[in-house]
């Protein structure tokens, strides 16, 4: 693994509708077994996961005082751009990393569940 990317701890699906911060990622741990998950988790790391690290490193700059853990849940269109972006702690560097990953397009997922949207969280913890 790149040792940029030692600060993504987790990476799997959850579900935004209708759902708390605490549901999604509940509902994401879940999911996690699922054979369709693992799969395009490494495929969405080989496409963005340079970039992801990148938009950490310098979101972490800007707040070098802020080293609190933090969770990111999005969902995926089929296209791969992010909605329902939100993060917990609202730290300076969680809001940062939260609009720049709303920024990126990620490689279209697979469906899971019948789902219009792939769902996906990020346990970030600050390895500085």
């Amino acid at each position: 693994m790149n040792p940029l990317l030692g600060f993504l701890l987790l990476l799997t699906t959850t579900s935004a509708v209708g759902a708390t911060f605490e549901e999604r990622v509940a509902a994401a741990r879940n999911a996690a077994e699922a054979p369709e998950t693992r799969s395009y988790d490494r495929v969405m790391f080989d496409a963005v996961g340079a970039r992801l690290a990148n938009a950490f490193q310098s979101c972490a700059a800007t707040a070098p005082g802020t080293k609190a853990p933090f969770v990111l849940v999005a969902d995926l269109t089929p296209t791969g751009k992010p909605t329902a972006v939100d993060v917990q702690p609202r730290t300076e560097i969680a809001a940062c990393f939260a609009g720049r990953f709303a920024a990126l397009t990620f490689p279209a997922p697979p469906a899971i569940g019948g789902r219009t949207h792939y769902p996906v969280y990020l346990d970030m913890r600050i390895p500085f």
